[in-house]
């Protein structure tokens, strides 16, 4: 099935993928091939996707979650891909992160340092 996740500035994953969870406001979603459609508002989490390639994870902030039978969609507040991310990098966006954090000049780049600073800390471990 065909998994798109974007955010207001870009397209941060698509592809084809075999199983994704989605965290969703009223608990986790296991979404398989040919689920019926659904659409749900999504809480602050990560989306796990496997893939033949090997599995993705991309941090979102909030957002809408449209499941079909071919495919799932995410529109996300803030999303981040954490997928490959190695303890330099992690460090490296843990410290931006949490300088960034004290500047809520608005709210987009807010959420998108949480969203690093939380990236960081579970790749950082």
């Amino acid at each position: 099935m065909l998994i798109d996740i974007v955010n207001a500035e870009a397209t941060v994953f698509s592809g084809n993928a075999s199983f994704v969870r989605l965290p969703g406001k009223e608990g986790s979603l296991g979404i398989l091939p040919g689920h019926i459609p659904l659409l749900t508002w999504l809480r602050e989490g990560v989306i796990y996707i496997r893939r033949q390639e090997g599995d993705e994870q991309v941090y979102v902030s909030g957002g809408l979650a449209e499941v079909m039978p071919q495919g799932v969609t995410v529109l996300a507040d803030t999303a981040v891909r954490t997928t490959g991310m190695d303890e330099a990098r992690a460090s490296q966006a843990r410290t931006q992160a949490l300088n960034r954090t004290h500047d809520r000049l608005d709210a987009m780049r807010y959420a998108a340092a949480r969203a690093e600073l939380l990236t960081s800390l579970k790749r950082g471990r």
